[in-house]
């Protein structure tokens, strides 16, 4: 931890407030580092991150855009960017980018639970039941899975395991955002 030079210390500060729902703290710290070559692409990353927590999904997309132009190789970039397109309703965009990512790396759980997601959010519910059940298989406890199960389950009306999931969830904030979103599309419609 003494050898980490002071760039990747923010960046994994600015990582603990993400992950803390903390935008505003996260913000401030990420923007110091945005100019700094060594880590632009990480930071950028990040700073799609802290957008998509702020409900702004047109700069998280150009957050992430640049993170990928920086960083071709990087998944995390790029599962950002296909949530941002999911989240968007640009689902066919979304699974396409998923979709080759998985197939260049069958076995990362991260980059498939993202694509079950995609699919939940798209009304595939069929798919995505595919998908968590090949996850299931390469990590059987993954909790991502559990956040997007509970989704699908609440989706197609099966409340009682939808609680019974989220009970056993890590991301209580980020799912009620997304039930408070999904509860307010369905009044709209």
């Amino acid at each position: 931890e003494n050898n980490v030079d002071p760039a990747e210390k923010k960046l994994r500060r600015v990582e603990a407030h993400i992950a803390d729902g903390r935008a505003s703290e996260a913000l401030r710290l990420v923007t110091s580092i945005l100019d700094d070559p060594k880590h632009a692409a990480h930071a950028q990353r990040l700073f799609g991150e802290i957008w998509i927590l702020s409900g702004k999904l047109d700069r998280a997309e150009t957050a992430f855009k640049e993170a990928v132009r920086l960083a071709p190789e990087s998944t995390q970039a790029k599962q950002g960017l296909a949530r941002v397109y999911s989240q968007s309703g640009r689902h066919t965009e979304a699974i396409a980018l998923l979709m080759d990512l998985t197939k260049f790396s069958p076995t990362n759980v991260s980059s498939k639970a993202t694509l079950g997601s995609a699919y939940v959010n798209a009304d595939r519910h069929e798919e995505a039941r595919k998908t968590f059940a090949e996850i299931s298989v390469l990590d059987e406890d993954c909790p991502q899975v559990k956040d997007e199960v509970a989704k699908l389950e609440f989706k197609e009306g099966n409340f009682d395991l939808a609680a019974e999931l989220i009970a056993q969830t890590e991301n209580g904030d980020e799912l009620a955002r997304y039930f408070n979103g999904l509860a307010i599309s369905m009044v709209v419609q």
